[in-house]
């Protein structure tokens, strides 16, 4: 079963395009590389393929991997540039604004305020 949005500890995008024949166990290893032992948990990994028309989602859902995947048809996903480092924390909001074909490096949402300090 996919985890839902309020069980998403973290988001992280890896920066490179994958080679998608790797398949699920060549993501995990990636993810072993890349991420380190952020792998357990409700954590997501993004990748993406040379041509940025598709995106794959691994995560850890206590038994394995899992493995979701999304296919563009006629377009291609804003995928961030790379700025030397190899991977991206983003949120969950970032996710849904990159799945739904929005650029996560121009759009910004409003920034989250403590409740404890709404009322100064």
């Amino acid at each position: 079963m996919f985890i839902q949005p309020g069980e998403i500890c973290a988001v992280y995008l890896h920066i490179d395009r994958i080679d998608f024949r790797k398949g699920i166990n060549g993501l995990g290893c990636e993810v072993a590389l890349s991420f380190g032992d952020r792998s357990s948990g409700k954590n997501l990994f993004v990748f993406t393929n040379r041509q940025n028309n598709k995106i794959r989602i691994l995560y850890w859902d206590d038994t394995g991997y899992a493995l979701w995947h999304k296919a563009l048809d006629a377009d291609r996903f804003k995928w961030p540039s790379n700025s030397g480092a190899a991977t991206l924390k983003i949120t969950t909001d970032q996710l849904k604004w990159l799945l739904s074909g929005l650029s996560i490096e121009r759009v910004k949402a409003h920034k989250k305020i403590d409740e404890a300090r709404q009322f100064y």
